[in-house]
């Protein structure tokens, strides 16, 4: 099968400034659960890709802004 036909996983897709990202995964250490929304506000592609995240609270008040990996978030909610 080519690469062209495989199925999307989220490491394959880029994301943009301004995308709305969800959490696969909790992260404690900064008071995150799973399926948390935030926004991505930077790209980075060196020296692998990874985003930077905000994610703002109710009040509009920033809670988290982070450096995470491709695997870590997604475009869509995730399931379970």
């Amino acid at each position: 099968m080519s690469r062209s036909s495989s199925p999307s996983t989220s490491a394959d897709l880029r994301l943009a400034v301004g995308q709305p990202v969800y959490l696969r995964e909790a992260l404690p250490q900064i008071g995150l659960a799973r399926g948390a929304i935030g926004a991505v506000v930077m790209v980075f592609t060196r020296p692998r890709l990874a985003y930077e995240v905000e994610f703002v609270g109710e009040d509009g008040e920033t809670r988290a802004l982070t450096t995470l990996l491709p695997k870590q978030i997604s475009a869509t909610e995730p399931v379970g």
